[in-house]
């Protein structure tokens, strides 16, 4: 134990110093003991019968079997955890080699079966006289490992063999009559070696006892290097046992000299840097002589004092937090309350008749392809509130319902965008369309006459070629149809929460001295349980939580929202600001006797590009949106476009959109409210030639107060 502590004390001085004079730590003794093991033999094989010998057996593989190992051992020390040592004993690799098989022939088959299982097996009793060199190392507290070369003269060289019918017990073998053939008893291993080679792996833990007795249970692998026979057959074990070694003479005593360095380091902290390394300071000296058992330790230690430099912290990031509302028109509203009210709401997404395509492929992108065992399940009631993904199902929508409606016909047009790879290709446009009518065809089992192919070069509403966008936009295919029903918005209807704002913008003010800003992160909270959460590198910019999305404020519990920005030096600034919750849920609503009101939203989505006029295919949506106009509803009509292009333009336009509307709904100004937000936010992912067509959009709010 003192040893151990010795070397633990020795292994962290030498970490952090510099040893003079250390001599080597080594146990100057020899042991001789012996060995006791039980074998766990493990034999390999690859034949199928002992030259000479007949066997029906398709294959022996392995086998395994039982016995033991005892002898001598004689072990010298060569440096502090390395010993030469050699074993002299006796080993057993008895092992019993089997293969079952189900046969047929060769049987007198008394019950009418025809599965009949043969058990083939060879018993092998093998015996050796062992001698082992090995080299053992300490490697860890009290563990050693070993590896050795391992010769062993083989005494017994014997095997007995048979095959005998396991099941049923009503069938015999034809030659003989019996349920046992081919069996050898006792017969000597054909070709069997004389001498065997093995490579030992093992591993001991050593117990020492207070006469220098050591006692180590141990754990070894002998791995033959060749085979026992002129046939592959290679005898392994594993040794599971038990060693005990005696030290041949007492310990000598002996004298260690040991340095240990201890180092200490101010920091000092300067505005400017004159010296980046650690400068020794002060030194000093102690001498101590420790008295062992069997060692003398005379120890030096040295203590050394560092001081080094190193700027001085700039103060913590500067961090400020604002929280303003955004109405639905894009614009700074007052933000004292946060209300969100549960309202009874419908609201109708457009299907955007349209299927893009890559440059120059014919391949369908972006759109939701099932196999046919799924179009039994798919229903409109599971899509979710977002027009992009919803948009994303429009074969599916459309497959289904042409199914539900089997009079309807479907007009698939495709489209090219008429430049370069694309110019005048009218064969791409019409493998487009085909795409989309195999698709239906062979998914949706749509009958082929139903679908009419129709090919152009450009749309006939097409985008800006001259754009980006517009050339991504104009290779499509449209989609119309002789039956409104097919390609009518998608309605759903639900309890939703809606805010008021809409939108709180968290406008962020950050300020540092010297140092770069290393990242930022900002939560929104309620109780404990976060509801959104931003962050970055660099500086923040202004962000947008559009309420209505899930998770919301679900109690009249204020609303927390925490900015905290970290420097280069990991400081942290933070600021967090509170805002007041009122909850309307309808059943407050109608105890208070507020009274309630339904929401009915509708996207009137496919105005062409760069267009205000209501597309003809909208009528019987218009017409549908004028029946739920009551005379006490209030009608909010919002116009958007796409981000793309001159803002003040857009504006326009989506203040025209937005008046078209209205004047098509027939609704008075008194009850009408137009807003023209036009690309002031992005309604949906303009990256996406379908985001930018959802985008072209007039959005009507229909509010109707319910007794």
């Amino acid at each position: 134990m003192k040893k151990y502590i010795l070397s633990l004390a020795i292994a962290a001085g030498l970490l952090g110093s510099t040893p003079t004079n250390a001599q080597t730590f080594r146990e100057p003794v020899n042991y001789i003991g012996g060995y006791l093991h039980y074998n766990l033999n493990l034999h390999s094989a690859d034949f199928s019968a002992l030259p000479g010998y007949f066997s029906c057996c398709p294959k022996f593989e392995s086998g395994s079997g039982s016995g033991f190992s005892i002898g001598g051992l004689f072990e010298i020390p060569l440096e502090e955890k390395f010993f030469l040592g050699i074993r002299l004993g006796y080993s057993v690799l008895n092992a019993e080699l089997t293969r079952e098989e189900i046969i047929g022939n060769s049987l007198d088959l008394r019950g009418g079966t025809d599965r009949v299982n043969v058990k083939y097996s060879i018993d092998s009793k093998l015996s050796a006289i062992a001698i082992e060199p090995q080299i053992s190392y300490n490697f860890w507290d009290n563990f050693t490992g070993s590896l050795g070369l391992k010769g062993d003269i083989m005494t017994t060289k014997k095997f007995s063999q048979s095959e005998e019918i396991q099941s049923p017990a009503n069938v015999v073998f034809k030659e003989n009559g019996q349920r046992t053939r081919t069996a050898y008893a006792d017969e000597d291993i054909p070709d069997a070696k004389s001498f065997m080679t093995f490579l030992t792996l093992g591993v001991s833990y050593n117990f020492k006892l207070e006469s220098g007795l050591l006692i180590s249970p141990e754990v070894r692998y002998e791995l033959p290097l060749y085979s026992l026979s002129s046939v592959s057959w290679k005898p392994s074990a594993l040794n599971l046992g038990l060693a005990a070694r005696v030290p041949l003479r007492p310990s000598v005593r002996e004298t260690y000299d040991s340095t240990f360095v201890t180092r200490d380091t101010t920091i000092k902290l300067v505005r400017v840097l004159t010296n980046s390394t650690p400068q020794l300071a002060g030194q000093s000296t102690e001498k101590s002589t420790i008295e062992y058992d069997d060692y003398t330790l005379n120890r030096t230690d040295i203590f050394e004092h560092y001081t080094l430099e190193t700027l001085s912290l700039p103060a913590p990031p500067k961090v400020d937090l604002t929280v303003r509302g955004i109405d639905a028109a894009g614009s700074y509203t007052d933000l004292t309350q946060l209300v969100i009210e549960e309202v009874a709401t419908e609201e109708s997404f457009p299907l955007l008749p349209q299927v893009f395509f890559p440059n120059g492929s014919d391949k369908i992108a972006g759109i939701n392809l099932i196999s046919e065992n799924e179009t039994a399940s798919f229903t409109t009631d599971s899509l979710e509130w977002d027009a992009v993904k919803i948009y994303a199902d429009v074969l599916n929508i459309v497959g289904k319902r042409m199914l539900e409606n089997p009079k309807a016909k479907l007009t698939i047009t495709g489209c090219n965008n008429d430049t370069e790879i694309e110019n005048g290709n009218l064969e791409l446009s019409e493998n487009r369309a085909k795409a989309v009518k195999n698709y239906l065809t062979n998914t949706w089992k749509i009958a082929s006459n139903r679908l009419i192919i129709e090919k152009r070069n450009l749309p006939e509403n097409a985008a800006n070629n001259k754009r980006p966008q517009g050339l991504e936009e104009n290779r499509r295919v449209d989609l119309s149809s002789n039956n409104a029903e097919i390609l009518r918005p998608i309605t759903l209807s639900e309890i939703r929460r809606t805010a008021n704002p809409p939108i709180v913008r968290l406008i962020s003010k950050v300020e540092t001295e010297d140092r770069a800003l290393q990242n930022w992160d900002i939560t929104i909270s309620q109780q404990g349980q976060t509801l959104r959460r931003y962050n970055g590198y660099g500086y923040p910019d202004s962000i947008d939580w559009t309420v209505e999305v899930l998770p919301v404020p679900m109690n009249d519990s204020p609303t927390k929202a925490t900015l905290i920005a970290r420097d280069t030096y990991n400081q942290a600034g933070e600021d967090t600001e509170t805002i007041s919750i009122e909850q309307k849920t309808i059943r407050r609503k109608q105890v208070e006797m507020l009274g309630d009101k339904r929401l009915d939203r509708f996207s009137l989505i496919l105005f062409d590009y760069d267009k205000s006029d209501v597309p003809e295919r909208q009528a019987s949506l218009i017409k549908e949106i004028k029946s739920k106009i009551q005379p006490n509803s209030k009608v909010v009509i919002s116009g958007f476009t796409d981000l793309t292009g001159d803002k003040a333009y857009n504006k326009r336009l989506a203040k025209q959109r937005a008046e078209n509307i209205m004047n098509a709904l027939g609704v008075s100004n008194a009850q009408t409210e137009v807003i023209s937000v036009g690309g002031e936010y992005e309604l949906h992912d303009n990256s996406t030639p379908a985001g930018r067509s959802l985008s072209r959009t007039v959005r009507v709010v229909i509010e109707t107060p319910v007794k």
